[in-house]
């Protein structure tokens, strides 16, 4: 337990000189990657080549995607330590103030929980005052410590959380099979915890799913593995969208075996990654940056681990509608570990991209894909019967990537006239909003429109 004196006595700034320290860091690992490269490649064919050459190129190459891979992992904790400073700092003091003012008062405040009750008789302001006065400046006081306090505590777990997540998940990710809890997996933080539920297992079982594995899971995110993502030849990760979560994940089961299906090829050459966060319940919550920041750093995490496992295979990031705009924005900044990215029924692609070509997809040695590539490297799967297009072009969510200026592959998700004409006159006949929005839930992963223009996408050279 952090004991009030304790928060009182943080240096916020501290972890800002951390954060430095592990961005200088992070530079010095992608310069060591450049160096094991380039001292290769400064050797001539003619004094070094065959057989030798090209597993001392492929040792090299593994050695600089190794590094490259843990300056994104220090360069994401340095994020982290910067932001947690700065909330940190002002959030330390805000609660010093409050401390303060209850003694500028006269009042007793306890050092381990911040109780606050009436000081010692003819110390401070607050002794002239009645008792009707006291009690209240006391409540005042409370409230303030214990809010401020409460505060400070909130960014220490959150923060503390986020870089904790930045662990290999290797390290604590067991076999499925032990009971969890109510969830798709594990509600506690112990690696035995980590494994799908019962009732989860028994219905990807039923799905015909292969065997999972939680890869990780912390509170308000989770990665379940249906495949072996270190021998298939594809690995798809599936991001959720609005209304989704942690502890829903199982509600997602029946998308992930429509994304095997889709994906064309034998389900032993394919692994689908589950990776669930706490969505926004709405999209009219999903305004608020604070769930794709979040959600987009964790997926860029997963991505970078998923890349370093087994031998090289595609890796693709599917995103449903607000799972689009939270695979769209971890492509921004250091970038995402993908080679295609399939952006379904997005609602816009959030702030700070206004073209494909701006979206950063990694090899998985590190290096960037040629942004030109994102014409066909990354792909937009929304119908034109779905009222996400009413989102999409009121701009609260960003470009509709749709559009032709944002220049990625479009699929053609076109209706027969006949399935249009029938969902119009059910609501005609009886209007109901039901049969409006149904197209949004309906018109992807299990249609077959959808699974045929995935597979075409997917089997196009990149």
């Amino acid at each position: 337990m952090v004991t009030l004196t304790q928060a009182l006595r943080w240096d916020a700034a501290s972890l800002s000189r951390v954060g430095r320290s592990l961005q200088v860091n992070g530079r010095a690992l992608d310069a060591a990657a450049d160096g094991i490269l380039g001292a290769l490649g400064s050797i001539g064919t003619d004094s070094f080549d065959g057989a030798n050459r090209v597993s001392a190129e492929g040792a090299a190459s593994k050695s600089a995607a190794e590094l490259r891979r843990g300056s994104l992992a220090l360069g994401r904790i340095a994020d982290s330590c910067q932001e947690a400073s700065v909330k940190l700092g002002a959030a330390v003091a805000g609660l010093r103030d409050a401390v303060a003012e209850a003694d500028r008062l006269g009042l007793s405040v306890d050092p381990v929980d911040g109780h606050v009750a009436e000081g010692p008789v003819g110390k401070g302001q607050a002794q002239a005052a009645g008792p009707a006065l006291m009690l209240r400046l006391v409540e005042r006081c409370q409230r303030r410590i214990s809010e401020a306090l409460a505060r400070v505590l909130e960014i220490d777990q959150v923060y503390g959380a986020a870089i904790a997540a930045f662990v290999p998940f290797d390290s604590h990710a067991p076999e499925a099979g032990t009971p969890g809890g109510s969830g798709g997996v594990g509600d506690g933080d112990s690696a035995e915890s980590l494994a799908l539920s019962p009732a989860m297992a028994d219905a990807a079982r039923s799905l015909g799913l292969p065997a999972a594995r939680v890869l990780e899971s912390s509170p308000g995110h989770s990665a379940i593995a249906f495949g072996d993502v270190d021998t298939a030849k594809t690995v798809i990760t599936l991001v959720p969208g609005t209304g989704s979560s942690a502890a829903g994940a199982h509600e997602q089961l029946s998308r992930v075996s429509a994304m095997f299906d889709a994906s064309g090829r034998p389900r032993e050459d394919v692994a689908v990654v589950l990776f669930s966060y706490d969505a926004p319940p709405a999209l009219t919550e999903a305004a608020k940056a604070d769930y794709h920041d979040r959600a987009a750093e964790r997926l860029q995490h997963l991505q970078s681990e998923l890349s370093a496992r087994g031998r090289p295979h595609e890796q693709v990031v599917a995103g449903y509608s607000y799972g689009a705009t939270v695979a769209a924005q971890s492509t921004l900044g250091r970038g995402l570990y993908a080679d295609r990215v399939l952006l379904i029924a997005s609602p816009g692609v959030g702030p700070g991209l206004r073209s494909a070509e701006q979206m950063k997809l990694l090899r998985s040695d590190g290096t960037a894909h040629e942004s030109k590539e994102n014409s066909h490297r990354v792909a937009v799967a929304t119908s034109p019967a779905d009222p996400i297009r009413i989102a999409a072009n009121a701009g609260v969510h960003g470009i509709d990537p749709i559009d032709d200026d944002f220049g990625a592959h479009r699929m053609d998700l076109n209706r027969p006239w006949y399935e249009s004409a029938q969902t119009l006159s059910e609501f005609a006949v009886r209007p109901r909003l039901e049969p409006l929005f149904r197209a949004h839930t309906t018109h992807y992963f299990d249609d077959e429109i959808f699974t045929r223009e995935t597979r075409r996408w997917l089997r196009q050279p990149t």
